[in-house]
This record gives C-alpha cells, structure tokens and sequence, in this order.
C-alpha cells in the first residue's frame, strides 16, 4: 500500500527516513573512529618514544641524520594527535569528512616515514619496528572506517537529501512564477480598463465638430492624392525610362522629374504646371520618336494621360488639391488653437504607452506560462525519481502529492 506524502513534508520524511536506516551504521561509525583515534595516539606515543631514542643515540648517530629524525616524530606526533584530538559525531557527512582528514593525516605520516626512516634504521631497529606497526593499525582502522562508510546508505541517502532540497527549490520557483502570472494578469486587466476609458475620451473628443470637420478634410484630401496618383500612374513606367535618357545640357529639370516619378502628389502641389508641363511634353516627344521602347499599347495610355494634362485636368487636379490642403491646414490651426490637437496627441501617446505596456505584461506573462511548464514536467520527474530511490532504500512505496 502506498504512503502519501505532502512534498512540505518530504524533508521531514526524509529525516527520519536517514535515522532510522542510519541508527546502527552510525553506531559502528562511532567505534571505527575511536579506533582511528586510539591508532593515532598509538602512533603518537611511539613517536615520543622514537623522539628520546633519537636523543640518546647522538654518539651513533650523525648530526644531520639526528635532525632529520626528531623532524619526522614532530611531525608524527602533531599529526597523529590532531586526529586523536578530534570531536566529532558520528553521523554519516561528519564521519566521511573525519575520514578524508584521517586519509590526509596518515599520507603526511607515510611520506616523512619514507623520506627519513631509512637513515634510522639500521641505529634504531626496534622503534622504527614499534613505529610501523603502530602505522599499520593506523592505516587498517582508517581503511574499516572507509569500508563501513561505502557498505552504508549514507551516500544514497545524501543524494536524496539533495534531489529534496532541489526538487523543493524547483517547486517554489514554479509557485513564485505563478503568483507573479496571477498578479500580471490583474495588471492587464487593469491595462484593459485603462485603454478603453482612453478610447472612449478619445472618441468623445473626435466626435467634436471641429474634428469632423478635420476629418471630413483629411479624407477628401486623401481620395484627391489617389486621384492624382492613378491619373499620373500610366506614366510613371515611361517617365523613369525617360529619365536615363537625359543629358546634362537637357533643359528639364533632373530634380523635378525624380519628384513627379517618386512623390507625384509632392511634385503638383510643389511646382507649377508649367514646370511640369514641360517635362510632359517633353515625354511625348520621346514617346513619339520611339526612344523609349514602351510597348504600343501602354504608350498610347500614357499619351491619354499627357492630353489630359494639356487639356487642364493635371492644373485641375493641382488646384482642388491646394484647396483641400489648404481647407485641412485651417481645421488643423483650429484645434491647435483651442487645445483639442495637443489634447487628442496626448490621448494618443497615452494609449500607444498603455497598449505597449501591456503586450510586455503579456510577454511576460506567457515567458512564465513556459517556465511553469517546463518546472511542472522536471518536478513530475524528480518526484518519481524520490519515490524510486526511497523504495529502493527502505522498500516503502510512498507517492509523493503537492
């Protein structure tokens, strides 16, 4: 039967999970390790005796060989009662760091051994005999604590300990992102208030006789500009092929043709039909000599189109334009001097900010949606991952729920 287990509560479980499994092992730990520490005084204590025997045997021994020797019992002695002097619990985590200091201790002992014995053995046989043995005991109760460390769960039980702690991580990463959606979510909606009380200012505002008035301009002067460009557009093609036939001593103007190709509407309502007249005309004649190598049928409509400018439908056209605009510069001035225009900009900044800062709230918002989704799947898997790992360890199948 399965245990449930509130993920709050995995930690806990957890804890008494590693007791219980670790009680006796930990107990074991504990007599490993005053082992260690008896070997180290042991070795310590030889080390004193090894120290006076050094001392007695100056008339045996040379002065530098002496030194060397009374180098390596300090040595022995300081090294050997640091681990002995050692208060420790005898839990797994202390009792492996215990471990890898008594490893590192007894290495230090090995090498200064190695280095300086063999110049005291042959005075000194019984103590350096004594001092080996003493060594050899050292290392064997190191080595049993190693052993009993890697035959316990304490490893496994560790890396549980960790997958919890960032499986709980994860999970309040996943919680403070949905928080943090449900709080942008009431500033949207916030956003969305706010951009519909602007629109319906707006409309107010534009519902003004003087913007109808602007309005009523700005499409009149639109539909006149397409008016404009669909008279002059079966020229155009023609007009840009008789621009790369112009030489320098040519009496058209380079920068009005260049105008009438790329801004027809610019072109009239800037230079005067007499100007441009003369660049017409001056396209027919090209059209007529051939020079342009336009297609029969096209030439002929844009022929239609030169007639129709010297019959004084382009003057026409100029005229209702500079009207138009004229009437659209007036209603502009007029709201500009009544405060309505800066009124209606400041509308339309607010709403463009409004609008913008809520598409990044969106942003956001589905930036978070992703993570969420991505943290609930790693989450799922890291849960399965514990329960695996808990089943193996203590053969309790637990399921562990939010």
């Amino acid at each position: 039967m399965d245990t449930t287990i509130q993920l709050s509560e995995l930690a806990t479980f957890n804890d008494t999970l590693t007791h219980d499994l670790m009680k006796n092992y930990e107990k074991n730990f504990g007599e490993k390790i005053k082992n260690i520490k008896r070997s180290s005084e042991d070795i310590a204590n030889v080390a004193d005796r090894l120290d006076l025997a050094i001392k007695n045997a100056w008339g045996s021994l040379d002065k530098t060989t002496s030194e060397q020797g009374l180098r390596l019992t300090q040595t022995i002695k300081e090294t050997g009662r640091k681990l002995s002097g050692y208060e420790i619990e005898s839990n797994y985590a202390k009792s492996e760091e215990f471990h890898k200091t008594a490893v590192e201790i007894s290495n230090k002992i090995i090498l200064s051994i190695r280095k300086y014995v063999p110049k005291l053995h042959k005075v000194l046989k019984t103590d350096i005999a004594a001092l080996n043995s003493t060594l050899t005991k050292l290392e064997s109760s190191i080595n049993s604590l190693g052993i009993a460390l890697d035959d316990s769960p304490g490893r496994a039980l560790e890396t549980l300990e960790l997958e919890t702690k960032v499986l709980l991580v994860k999970k309040s990463t996943a919680k403070e992102l949905e928080i943090r959606n449900q709080e942008i979510e009431q500033s949207i909606l916030q956003s969305t208030k706010d951009e519909e009380n602007l629109l319906n200012e707006q409309n107010q505002l534009l519902s003004r006789e003087e913007f109808l008035i602007l309005q009523k301009c700005e499409n009149s002067l639109k539909s006149e500009i397409e008016k404009i460009e669909q008279l002059l557009q079966p020229i155009a093609k023609p007009l840009r092929k008789f621009e790369r036939t112009l030489t320098e001593d040519s009496p058209i103007d380079p920068n009005i043709l260049e105008k009438l190709i790329e801004n027809p509407k610019e072109a009239i309502s800037k230079y005067s039909t007499q100007s441009i007249s003369r660049i017409l005309n001056s396209l027919n004649d090209a059209l007529n000599q051939g020079k342009l190598g336009i297609e029969e049928r096209k030439r002929r409509k844009a022929q239609e189109v030169i007639e129709a400018a010297n019959r004084g439908e382009l003057e026409k056209r100029r005229t209702t334009f500079l009207s138009i605009q004229n009437n659209t510069q007036t209603a502009t001035d007029i709201l500009i001097a009544n405060g309505l225009f800066d009124k209606n900009e400041r509308l339309k900044q607010l709403l463009t900010k409004t609008r913008s800062e809520s598409e990044q709230l969106k942003t956001t918002q589905n930036s978070n949606r992703k993570k969420i989704e991505e943290l609930t799947k790693v989450i799922s898997k890291q849960k399965a991952l514990i329960e695996s790992e808990i089943l193996k360890l203590s053969g309790r199948k637990i399921s562990i729920i939010d």
